[in-house]
């Protein structure tokens, strides 16, 4: 493992958080971190099953039902 790889990795990964939070913010301010942490909880299972040969469909499948998830969270 790449310690140098990995902190670049974080990076990236924050910077995601950060901008998706900020996104968010910025027209639900109430749901801005619960949206943000499910996100990236999302991010990274998708990641994850991607990594354990999940196919495109189920990824995708996945993805959407997530953003069903958020447009719900956001009505409210």
């Amino acid at each position: 493992h790449d310690p140098l790889a990995r902190d670049i990795a974080v990076q990236y990964y924050h910077a995601a958080e950060t901008t998706i939070y900020d996104y968010i913010a910025r027209r639900h301010p109430q749901s801005a971190q619960c949206v943000t942490d499910f996100m990236s909880t999302v991010m990274s299972g998708l990641s994850a099953k991607a990594r354990e040969g999940h196919s495109i469909e189920q990824l995708c499948a996945t993805a959407a039902l997530a953003g069903e998830a958020i447009k719900t969270l956001l009505k409210e």
